[in-house]
């Protein structure tokens, strides 16, 4: 009996080509993940991972609710009093603390400044 085509005949990849997608997933993996986990590219430049863009911005609208808290608080007091700690204002509560440190808000009652003390959220 004879066939009509090869008998060893493979069906599917071979190792080489095998290889080669694995190759290219690698590749595109390098270029593309640093954009999504932070660190550096390829390229050398920095990437910050957008989680901690995310709450690097959670943190700044906290402190700018805050700001606008204490405004507000100075505004309805009649003498136009700053408020003696963050703590005298209670709808703060849930936001007075840094996103991504988990540490509390630096107060001055003097000058009604809020600021971050996590390392690089001075600019907030």
């Amino acid at each position: 009996m004879k066939t009509g085509g090869n008998p060893r005949k493979a069906c599917g990849f071979s190792l080489v080509e095998l290889l080669i997608v694995l190759l290219i997933i690698l590749i595109l993996a390098a270029i593309i993940l640093p954009n999504y986990i932070g660190g550096k590219r390829p390229d050398g430049k920095a990437v910050r991972a957008p989680v901690k863009v995310a709450k690097d911005s959670v943190c700044q609208q906290n402190i700018r609710q805050v700001r606008q808290a204490i405004q507000a608080y100075s505004a309805a007091d009649p003498d136009g009093k700053l408020p003696q700690s963050l703590t005298d204002m209670r709808e703060t509560a849930p936001i007075s603390r840094c996103e991504v440190g988990k540490e509390p808000y630096l107060y001055d009652s003097q000058t009604g400044q809020v600021r971050c003390p996590h390392p690089g959220h001075e600019k907030f």
